[in-house]
């Protein structure tokens, strides 16, 4: 993946990593090689074409489990981050839906799946909108391991401030704050 702030760039790189690859004997696949402009929403091109090779123009892309965009939107990857979340709570379904005590439930929870969420999460610069995206995903699937309650014959479920008083844990959001400083 090729990254630039402008076409002139990122011909002058592409042509670069061809002669570089050439002189160490190695040939680059241009079929899977592709490019990304920084920030230009405007630019309808499509392709760029270079020592007779078409490469294609990307507005996104996974690198090392991260979603990079060409706006540098750390939204899309926290969604996508949450979604890759629920997956492994859902994996764990029949795990965590036995009668296991509500420790050994939370432990998978700090465990599994939060990690899977957080991976990568020390470079996001977050939002408030994005923090209370985190939130509201910790706060489900808490209030999955705390199962309703009932009280004089009806089920309710916990309140926000219940759920984070029996977790007695730093929320996400204060995990992935640690993590930054650390």
């Amino acid at each position: 993946m090729i990254l630039g702030r402008s076409e002139g760039y990122i011909k002058n790189t592409l042509e670069e990593m061809v002669a570089i690859t050439q002189q160490i004997g190695l040939q680059m696949n241009d079929t899977k090689t592709k490019y990304m402009l920084n920030r230009q929403v405007g630019n309808k091109v499509k392709e760029i074409e270079l020592m007779g090779k078409k490469y294609e123009k990307v507005e996104s892309f996974k690198y090392l489990g991260a979603i990079i965009t060409s706006l540098n939107d750390i939204e899309t990857e926290i969604k996508s981050k949450i979604a890759v979340g629920n997956k492994c709570y859902y994996a764990l379904g029949t795990i965590l839906k036995r009668s296991i005590s509500q420790s050994i439930k939370i432990r998978l929870y700090k465990t599994i799946i939060r990690p899977v969420v957080t991976y990568g999460a020390e470079t996001w610069t977050l939002t408030s909108k994005m923090e209370k995206m985190l939130m509201t995903w910790e706060r489900k699937i808490l209030r999955k391991i705390y199962e309703p309650t009932k009280e004089n014959g009806q089920w309710g479920i916990k309140t926000n401030e219940e759920v984070m008083t029996k977790y007695k844990a730093p929320d996400i959001v204060n995990i992935i704050k640690i993590r930054r400083l650390e």
